[in-house]
């Protein structure tokens, strides 16, 4: 195969991987002999951070036991997991990869980098201050998801600093409504949002991020708070906390968020919403 249909190979055999909610890898009668063919191919001709991320959704399918018990498992021919397994980890551990991921940390092509991030974090490499840089010289293709994913307590307050210097919380926080975060109109929304999210991480910091999510039009942001403030312990709220909460819930149009709200001020738990709230993070992670 030329380079072309390689690429492509590894892209349709990467989406086998994710499954659901189309069926996937293990529903696929010939995936044994595919992945042989394509592991085969790669062994002679890995040479790109592309092929690096299929060997590796490739090793992380072939490690995960759970998939391999009970009814479900996949039925392939005796030794062919093992084998393939003794493979793809020797591609994978070529000493190659964490300069290359590294170097092209540094491109400004948007699917580059995301592939060299998530390849960097596979490798064990910290890619916080990539993607600082990314947030800061290209907001709309940055990731703060990735940034907050990163982070660390002692680095926590100069991403703060710069999510502050970026991030137009005051125009942010313009009242609730029954918006969806969903588009470039809400860019700066969904930032907000995966700032809010990772601070459940970090109990006490960031009130300002979360005060103006309780705020937002996007009922997500107001939810995502919600389950931050839950999860930090009762002794690291802010004293303004409650009361920003008990006022919140009287303007608040949507009955789920406005429950929580009077359930968490109250000092009770937060009940898990009727709409879904999954970590769906490659929606709004700045990927492609």
């Amino acid at each position: 195969p030329d380079d072309e249909l390689l690429d492509a190979a590894c892209d349709i055999v990467s989406g086998l991987m994710t499954g659901g909610p189309a069926q996937g890898i293990t529903d696929y009668a010939d995936a044994p002999k595919t992945l042989e063919l394509l592991v085969g191919h790669l062994e002679g001709r890995a040479s790109s951070i592309h092929h690096y991320l299929a060997l590796h959704d490739i090793e992380q399918f072939l490690a995960d036991d759970d998939r391999w018990s009970g009814d479900a498992a996949p039925e392939w021919p005796p030794g062919t997991r093992d084998t393939l397994k003794l493979k793809v980890r020797g591609i994978l551990t070529r000493p190659e990869w964490p300069a290359q991921a590294t170097a092209e940390l540094a491109s400004a092509d948007g699917r580059a980098f995301f592939e060299a991030e998530r390849a960097a974090r596979a490798l064990g490499i910290d890619t916080l201050e990539a993607n600082l840089r990314r947030v800061a010289t290209d907001p709309t293709g940055g990731s703060w998801y990735n940034v907050m994913g990163t982070v660390d307590e002692a680095r926590l307050q100069r991403v703060l600093d710069q999510a502050r210097a970026l991030i137009p919380l005051e125009a942010l926080s313009s009242g609730p409504g029954m918006e969806l975060w969903f588009g470039p109109d809400f860019k700066g929304h969904s930032d907000l949002e995966w700032i809010v999210q990772g601070l459940d991480r970090f109990p006490g910091r960031g009130w300002d991020f979360i005060a103006t999510a309780l705020r937002t039009p996007v009922v997500r942001g107001r939810w995502t708070a919600l389950r931050t403030l839950d999860r930090w312990p009762r002794s690291a709220w802010p004293p303004d906390a409650a009361p920003t909460l008990v006022a919140a819930s009287k303007v608040e149009p949507d009955e789920d968020v406005r429950e929580g709200m009077i359930a968490l001020a109250a000092g009770d738990r937060l009940q898990q919403p009727t709409f879904d709230l999954a970590d769906d993070a490659e929606v709004g992670s700045g990927g492609p």
